[in-house]
Parts: C-alpha cells; structure tokens; sequence
C-alpha cells in the first residue's frame, strides 16, 4: 500500500487518524479503501467498518455536510468556498454545503484579554475603558467582544483563537495530501479539480486567520464606498490591529432581515433595497471589489437608514478584462442570444472537447425557451442563475472561480433586495453600468490603445519568428527535439501493477517458507518442541497469518 506522504509529525498522523474516522462513522469507508487510507483507520473501527452507520440511511449531501462541521473550521471553510464558487457539484450537494455553520464554543474570557494584552503590549485598561467579557459571537477562527475606548467610542475587538494558525496549517497539509490521494485513485473525481480546490482553500483560509488581511480589504472597501449613498462602513482602528487582533467600531443596527423591527422603525425599504443593490453593483462594475458574503448577520441597516456591511474576510474580486465579459453575458442573457452565451463560456471557461458546444446549446436551448416571453421586469435571477448553473454542470464547464462568486453573490443581493422590494428589478438596476462598460470598451481611446499594442506584439512576434523556427529545425536534424506524450489513467495501472507484484511476491515468500518449514518438520532439524522441529512450526505459523492476510486483502478489494 502506498503510505500517503505527509508531514508524518505525531501530531499530525492524530489528525490524520481524526479525519478518517470522521468519514468513516459517516458512512465513507468505501472511499476510505479506495484511497488506501486502512493505516490510519483505529483498530476497532476497522474490524467493523464493514458494519452500517447510523447515519447510512440520510444522503450522501448530508452526510459529507455533518463530517464538514464536525471536522472544524478548516472543512467548514472548505464546504463554503465549493458552495459558493463551484458549478460542476450536483445541485442537492451545494444547497446542503451551504447550510454549513461555523459554530464554537467562546474561548475563555481570561485567553481572550491575554491575547489583547500580549498583542498591544499592554493592560487592557491601558487602552479600554470597559471590555465585555461575554462574546458577542463567537466562532471557529475568531470571537467578538463588544468595549468601549477611552475617549467613550464603542467598538468591537475581534480575537483569533489560540492554536487556530497551527490546525489550519495541519489540516491544509492533510488536505493537499488527500487531493493528490483523490486525484490519483477516484478518477470520476478528476474534472472538479482536488488539489487546485484545495490550493484555494489553502490561500484563503491562511489570509482569513492573518486579520491584516481583512483589515486591508476594509480601508479599500471604505475607500470605494466613500461617497457612495446609503452605504455606511464602520471605521478601522488601525492602530489597535494586528494579526490577530481587529477593532472597529460598533455597529448599532437592525438585521436587514428583520423586515419587521425595519417597519416599526419607521424605515423605507424600497429605498434601503434601491441603495444596496447600487452599491454591490457599483462594486462589481467600477471597482471590480465586492463584498462576498451577504447573509443577513452580516448587513445592518442604522437609524438613518444606510446599510452597514460587516465581516471583510471573504472579498470577491473581478478584473477588468472579466469585468467587460459580464456585462457581455448580462447583455446575452437579456436579450436570450445563445451564441453570445456560448461565446462567453468559451472565452472564460473553455469547453472540455470539440463536441461540447453543441450539447451546450442543447440545454441552453431549453433554459432560455423557459422564459421565452418573461417581461424583463418579471425575471426570475435565482431561478435562471440555477438553470444555467445546471447546463453547465451537465456539460463539464467550470467558468473561472472568481466569476462563479460573482454570479453567486449576485443571486444573494438580488434576493435579499426582492424581500425589501418586490418590485426591485437587478437587471434593469444593472443597466446604465453596463452600458458605462460597453461605453468605456469600445471607445475610440481604448481601441486606438488595443491596436497599437497588437502591432507591437505582431512586430515582435515576426522578429522573432525566424530564429524560433531556425532553432527548431537544428534541434530536429540533430536529433535533440522532445517529444512529450500524456498517458491518461497510467498511474492508476502503475498502481494496480505495483499491487499485484506485493501479492505475488508475498505468495512466493510464503511458498517458500512452506516448502523450508516441511523440510525442518521431516528431518527433526534444530531445536525441538514436543518432539518437532521449532523452527519448522514457526514457519508454518508465520505463512499461515501471511496467507490468511493475504487473502483478506484481496478479499477487502474486492477483485480476485
């Protein structure tokens, strides 16, 4: 068996050991044998893997939802980042990973204001004139206490957990090793992409424990949205920050979903409505930077009625260039052009082979005829966003991550703003930004721009041309060219051969030791016990447990 290679620290081969038996007692043993994973599976639980769990009876969705929570922020994170950005999951897969809920119980109150006080070198009166011992929320990577400046201003400090940068380093560690298990061994798992899912989560989860990150998303965010109406940013204690520790003024609101308290405070919802949906268009649009976590917690409308965003930790952001190709699909999908569609996923996404275009179109077809004749005003975003979403993961096409957010998140304010306003209409919110894209893209100035850089790309590539092609004709007359050929599936019979060579070369041992261990028996060789060879019955014992381990190995496997 191919031991996976991971930094095989004690500690880390106990969380190892934790992760399988996590999935194990969910019901996963099958993907546990198919990824040689049998080491790190306790004693006990291996005798009875074979035995059904108590959760068998629920989904496949569930089950890996339940082992994601059970597991720790790491895997939460994980589960929300394929919910959020993934197209190619089964429908029932990402509506149960986006259930997942980052829950924990509070750190001690005297760990929490240790923490302060290491991290600012002093007492916590030193710098706060009150600190709230109990949370405000607390979660797997960080708690909120609510205090009070000294000058009087209300704030809240966010605290890292201790240990939390170590499990997530381990946790990453053991995942990238699981990706490349994956990989290797579930080759219907291949086109979902493990270990570059993986790379993400790695990245996102390390600036997510590092709050200087988030505090950088933050002075950006508050820069973008500076004059931007009904938009309210609660300012930055930038001297109080660190790693890990945030401080930022307390938000004193009402849940934006709490349409009720909003009501009986007297506030104007279509307007509240109006404003958030400009401003996440005005940050998709203008600055390419967005707020990529919606949930009601995180969006508070104040007595002034202006929306106040919290939590910067998870941000999308949009290139220019992808920018402009939005506004192409937006435009696309309106006027229900299934070539500009098409074209669309071809330039962001590709298309897995030549015949994909035309099954593409097929299930295109059927999503746009649905809402064939659907006033604009009456269109269903969540709902067509889901439809595509399906066509997509029918046919293979994995559009980039940062898009998939994008549209994501999109979905989520448009129906957040719907239970604000009924009558609120994205699209046609959406409109004059567009028509600013479509403006700026094909203004003279930018095609003047675009046609000069071609003509030095066209000169330097003739320039060129010559000595690339003198060089390859050298390398193919003196014999020296490569060829490299890919071989898909060849590590998989690598593989098998490499385990079938251990099983041979285990049966020829144990004939061996049968046929030496006969001999020793027959001529009474060596030392002796109860009138036979010693050494001949611990040859027979030894090939017996071999062989019997043998056969419950090819047994397990399923093959014979």
């Amino acid at each position: 068996m191919a031991i996976p290679r991971v930094d095989l620290t004690y500690r880390n081969i106990q969380r190892y050991r934790q992760i399988i038996n996590v999935f194990l007692s969910y019901g996963f043993g099958h993907l546990i044998e198919r990824l040689d994973l049998g080491t790190y599976v306790d004693v006990g639980r291996r005798i009875l893997r074979r035995r059904p769990t108590p959760f068998e009876s629920l989904g496949f969705p569930q089950r890996l939802r339940m082992a994601f929570e059970d597991l720790g922020p790491t895997f939460v994170k994980l589960g929300q980042i394929l919910a959020m950005q993934s197209t190619g999951l089964p429908d029932e897969l990402l509506d149960e990973l986006s259930k997942l809920h980052d829950h924990a119980t509070p750190i001690p109150s005297v760990v929490a204001r240790r923490t302060v006080e290491r991290t600012l070198g002093q007492s916590i009166e030193g710098v706060f004139a009150r600190f709230d011992d109990p949370p405000l929320a607390a979660a797997s990577i960080a708690q909120v206490h609510r205090a009070a400046l000294l000058d009087g201003t209300d704030v809240v400090v966010k605290i890292r957990r201790p240990e939390i940068v170590r499990i997530v380093q381990t946790d990453t560690n053991i995942l990238r090793d699981l990706a490349r298990l994956i990989a290797r061994h579930l080759p219907e798992l291949r086109r979902y992409d493990p270990i570059g899912v993986v790379e993400q989560l790695t990245s996102t989860m390390l600036k997510e424990v590092d709050f200087r990150h988030e505090a950088r998303n933050l002075r950006v965010f508050a820069a973008n949205m500076k004059e931007q109406p009904g938009i309210s940013v609660p300012r930055l204690h930038r001297k109080l920050g660190s790693e890990e520790i945030l401080v930022l003024d307390f938000v004193e609101g009402i849940k934006i979903s709490d349409l009720d308290a909003l009501e009986e405070k007297g506030h104007d919802l279509p307007s509240i409505a109006r404003n958030g949906t400009n401003a996440i268009l005005t940050q998709v649009f203008r600055d390419g930077f967005f707020h990529a976590d919606p949930h009601p917690g995180n969006l508070f409308v104040l007595d002034d009625g202006s929306i106040a965003p919290v939590d910067f930790g998870m941000m999308g952001r949009l290139p220019a260039d992808l920018r402009d190709e939005l506004a192409l699909l937006m435009i696309a999908l309106v006027r229900k052009d299934r070539d500009g569609i098409i074209a669309f996923f071809e330039r962001t996404g590709g298309f897995p082979d030549d015949e994909a275009p035309a099954r593409f179109r097929v299930d295109l077809d059927e999503v746009l005829d649905h809402y064939h004749g659907v006033p604009l005003g009456e269109l269903d975003i969540n709902s067509m966003a889901g439809d595509l979403f399906g066509a997509l993961n029918r046919n293979d096409i994995h559009p980039p991550p940062e898009l998939v957010l994008l549209l994501k998140t999109l979905v989520m304010y448009d129906a957040l703003g719907c239970r604000l306003d009924p009558e609120l209409d994205l699209v046609t919110e959406a409109a004059p930004y567009i028509k600013e894209i479509l403006a700026r893209r094909y203004s003279p100035e930018r095609l003047g721009g675009l046609a000069a850089d071609a003509a030095v790309d066209y000169v330097d590539f003739l320039r060129i041309l010559p000595r690339e092609l003198k060089g390859l004709t050298n390398r193919l007359r003196k014999g020296r060219q490569t060829l490299v050929v890919r071989h898909d599936g060849l590590e998989d019979f690598r593989h098998e051969m490499e385990r079938s060579s251990n099983r041979l070369t285990l049966g020829l041992v144990v004939g061996a030791v049968v046929v030496g261990s006969s001999i020793l028996l027959s001529t009474g060789a060596g030392p002796t016990l109860w009138g036979v060879s010693a050494l001949g019955l611990a040859g027979f014992g030894a090939a017996g447990f071999a062989s019997v381990w043998l056969v419950i190995g090819i047994l397990r496997s399923g093959r014979l």
